[in-house]
């Protein structure tokens, strides 16, 4: 995760160095975010069929052939494939750890899992960072730095002995939606509603941080962006690896309440650290939103899952749909958002957070009352939550 992540806060300065403007700058972030969470879905499908050393060894692979390109790239057009590259190598490599932990040791493991994704996240882009401040002329050559690096990981994988069969996950039953209870399919509304404001605020926050924070905050390194841009999702995924272990299945609506109620709150320091220009503020708002993403993510899949109610195209299908109806269009708005104005897009931001979370607590409000659906004796009972 560290080798992988490494090269988050290079794309920033060789994209200054090749003087690309600031629209540019943004399309190649979101090439890396359009391509993270459909690999997290197809790494999870194929993880059942497929070896983990194949499944680790194709995502050193990817990020290898990615920091190549990056290195001998000069177009914007070779970055974005890199870019897009470095989203697939983060999912797969973060539903391999994942996996490996929970098919492992269940407790240890997950926290191990979930402490190397923050701790690669943000060491990644800081090591990476340095390096800028080292070599501000070239810093494609840091990029050799990364290959060397990877290349090294990818050669060490050869010698480290992992399970030799696929790591499978637990089936899930399905029943159709028009026979679930009403509270479950309240439930379902609820869980969808709690994903799409954690999106909302996420892909908001990260196209206004690629575009504003440079102008709100012109004291500020360039490299501090891309380090923020890249522990939102960091945070997020830790977020869910940790909680999810250390919380039983029973903590559905607190966990998509809480969830929720972080991203609005993250949104609006954000809002008051650009408008005020204070760094140490909209690093403590990315924070709470990273966080907020992980708790209401994971809280909106449990409240989904708790019901077993099957969505148009399957519950393995919810983060797709929350990401697409959610996420996708939100980080347009905010890519976008310099070229509106910054002051709008803001408002924006604090708009969506708002109405999302009224909108789950109204949902989460009833649902509190269906005590079969969140008294759990099965969960209650298993270690495993």
């Amino acid at each position: 995760m560290l080798v992988s992540n490494l090269p988050s806060s290079l794309y920033g300065a060789l994209s200054t160095t090749l003087g690309f403007d600031v629209t540019v700058s943004s399309w190649l972030y979101a090439a890396y975010f359009a391509t993270l969470v459909p690999s997290l879905l197809a790494a999870g499908r194929i993880r059942e069929r497929v070896r983990p050393a194949v499944l680790l060894r194709s995502g050193l692979a990817l990020c290898l052939a990615g920091e190549i390109l990056s290195a001998v790239a000069g177009s914007a057009a070779g970055i974005g494939v890199a870019r897009a590259l470095q989203g697939i190598v983060v999912g797969v490599l973060s539903v391999f750890l994942s996996s490996l932990a929970l098919h492992s040791a269940p407790v240890r493991g997950v926290g191990l899992s979930a402490g190397s994704t923050l701790i690669g996240g943000i060491v990644g882009p800081a090591i990476g960072a340095c390096w800028i401040a080292f070599d501000r002329a070239e810093p494609s050559g840091a990029f050799g730095i990364a290959v060397v690096l990877i290349a090294a990981v990818l050669a060490a994988s050869f010698f480290v002995r992992l399970p030799v069969a696929p790591l499978s996950a637990r089936s899930v039953q399905r029943v159709a939606w028009r026979d679930a209870p009403r509270e479950g399919r309240r439930a379902v509304l609820a869980g969808c509603l709690s994903s799409v404001a954690a999106w909302t605020s996420a892909g908001l926050v990260l196209g206004l941080l690629t575009n504003v924070l440079p102008a709100a905050l012109p004291t500020a390194p360039q490299w501090l962006a891309p380090v923020l841009v890249t522990s939102v999702m960091t945070m997020a995924l830790g977020t869910q690896l940790g909680i999810g272990r250390l919380l039983p299945s029973g903590s559905r609506v607190p966990l998509a309440f809480a969830g929720t109620v972080a991203s609005t709150l993250g949104a609006s320091l954000l809002a008051a650290g650009l408008w005020t220009g204070s760094t140490p503020l909209v690093v403590v708002a990315v924070v709470a939103i990273g966080c907020g993403l992980g708790a209401g993510f994971l809280g909106g899949l449990r409240l989904v899952s708790a019901v077993r109610a099957e969505l148009p195209s399957g519950l393995d299908r919810f983060f797709l749909l929350s990401y697409v109806a959610a996420g996708a269009p939100a980080l347009v708005v905010g890519l976008l958002g310099i070229a509106i104005d910054s002051v709008s897009a803001l408002g924006l931001v604090l708009l969506t957070s708002a109405v999302t979370t009224w909108g789950t607590t109204a949902l989460l409000s009833r649902t509190f009352r269906q005590t079969p659906l969140f008294a759990d004796p099965v969960a209650r009972r298993s270690p495993s939550g």
